[in-house]
């Protein structure tokens, strides 16, 4: 599996032009864009048949905003944006065969970590 990751585009601060490559699923890892612009750049610029992992960073939440987030979640709930896998939250998703999980960051030892893995599911005993 091909991994594409982009995170801390900004896309607020100008024009992002996305040339697709070879990879089977692309990682969106934070700080896409603010609020509403962020959903309006995703569905604009990649490909619908390309899985994509999105999780969010602090400047997707600016403003408070995450109604935009939630609205994110809808549109995948209800078929609109099918591609897209979203982390706002600890869990784990599959696409195409294999399993990403996200835990938010957190002053932690591997201990812990480990620990946090096993409950959902990624790690075994």
């Amino acid at each position: 599996m091909k991994i594409r990751l982009l995170s801390d585009l900004h896309t607020e601060g100008g024009d992002f032009v996305y040339h697709r490559l070879d990879e089977d699923v692309l990682v969106l890892a934070g700080d896409i864009g603010v609020g509403a612009q962020t959903v309006k750049f995703i569905k604009s610029k990649f490909p619908k048949d390309l899985p994509i992992v999105f999780i969010a960073g602090n400047h997707d939440y600016y403003r408070r905003d995450q109604s935009i987030l939630n609205y994110l979640q809808v549109l995948t709930k209800r078929g609109f944006l099918p591609n897209l896998y979203i982390f706002l939250e600890p869990g784990v998703i599959e696409t195409r065969g294999y399993r990403f999980a996200c835990l938010p960051y957190a002053d932690r030892d591997s201990a812990q970590i480990v620990a946090d893995l096993r409950k959902l599911g990624v790690t075994q005993k």
